[in-house]
């Protein structure tokens, strides 16, 4: 495969990636504007918050899985490691920003487990229990989003990857934390919301009442 092939595969992967699976679930439940409740986000913690686990859960799945097709794309056009964590990355990049919301997206957490998963399953796991152990033990869900890409790269390292791969993965990584900033000064300044579900269920927050992950 070509070069063409490539770019095209790279745009498949932001064109999935773009898909809003938070947003279109929300809108099914009768939220129209999942945007205009909770956090004004559209990934699984605000549909956990706003709408329940059984929202949550497959805008969770179909995240992930945003993010292992990109790699898998690339992978299927004849991409090596570099081009598949692009392929990845580029499906990051269409869940924070997707062109069929103007660009307005999530965080990109979810869809990062799926990049990984496609690359490497146990870097992929590591990332996800260090995310499961920091929110048990601090209730910030913001706190494991920005801390669960670093063990991970560590286990990429340690497993051989490229630099290259490792540059890109990094990209991804470094992306989910800045996309975090306000929560990461909020975390500094003591005032992030802890996770809870006590009093979460299907019900609807009013609009202009955020919660923030």
């Amino acid at each position: 495969m070509g070069d063409l092939a490539l770019l095209v595969a790279l745009v498949a992967a932001y064109g999935v990636g773009s898909i809003p699976s938070g947003f279109l679930v929300a809108r099914r439940a009768g939220v129209e504007d999942i945007r205009q409740h909770g956090s004004g986000n559209i990934g699984a913690t605000n549909i956990l918050r706003t709408l329940g686990w059984r929202a949550a859960l497959p805008v969770l799945l179909f995240d992930a899985l945003k993010g292992a097709i990109g790699v898998l794309l690339l992978r299927l056009v004849g991409g090596g490691p570099e081009w598949q964590a692009l392929g990845g990355i580029a499906a990051m990049a269409g869940h924070i920003w997707p062109f069929t919301l103007g660009f307005h997206g999530g965080r990109g957490v979810a869809t990062g487990i799926g990049v990984l998963a496609a690359l490497d399953p146990l870097a992929a796991l590591v990332a996800t229990l260090t995310f499961v152990l920091v929110v048990a033990t601090s209730r910030f869900v913001s706190l494991g989003s920005i801390t669960a890409g670093i063990p991970a790269i560590i286990v990429l390292v340690l497993r051989g990857a490229s630099l290259g791969e490792l540059a890109v993965v990094s990209v991804g990584v470094a992306a989910i934390i800045w996309r975090h900033g306000p929560n990461i000064q909020r975390l500094r300044a003591g005032t992030e919301s802890r996770f809870s579900l006590r009093g979460k269920g299907a019900s609807t927050p009013p609009a202009g009442q955020p919660v923030h992950h």
